[in-house]
């Protein structure tokens, strides 16, 4: 099952077509997701409105049986979020990524799961002493920010598999 949605996203994403027509074929590789989760493609992800501070944030989403987002495709999920929040009045949200290593503009960043953090708005990562934390712009492009963690933002939760 796993196996066939990922060549279907694979062949999705090899022909030339635009950045909607792959953001249409990846939301058809849908799973089901549990409320109060919706489903973008084969994952599934939770706004919590609730400002939290990035720490908390986190453990909010380990609560409910995932993490902090690591979105496989960053401007797909942006769509569905645009797509369905256009009236949100903060559109800064914590998202699962940190600091790997920190040295000045060479400080490298990851997601969770190792896989570099590639998305980075202009002029980021800032990496100044205490912005430790992966935040999203939804109206920023590319969306990446690191930000300082005591912040408090919405927040992204993604379900584990």
């Amino acid at each position: 099952m796993k196996l066939s949605w990922c060549l279907a996203l694979l062949a999705a994403l090899a022909v030339p077509s635009t950045g909607l027509d792959v953001f249409r074929n990846y939301k058809s590789l849908s799973r089901y997701c549990p409320a109060p989760f919706f489903n973008v493609g084969p994952e599934c992800f939770y706004v919590n409105r609730a400002p939290k501070s990035w720490h908390q944030a986190r453990a909010a989403c380990q609560r409910m049986g995932g993490d902090l987002a690591e979105p496989t495709h960053t401007y797909v999920l942006l769509e569905a979020l645009r797509d369905s929040h256009d009236s949100w009045e903060d559109k800064w949200f914590w998202t699962g990524g940190e600091i790997f290593n920190r040295g000045g503009d060479s400080s490298q960043w990851t997601w969770f799961s190792g896989r570099p953090v590639t998305e980075w708005s202009e002029n980021q990562p800032q990496a100044r002493d205490g912005e430790d934390c992966l935040m999203m712009g939804l109206d920023e492009d590319p969306p990446m920010y690191d930000y300082f963690c005591a912040e408090d933002y919405h927040s992204i939760c993604e379900l584990d598999e």
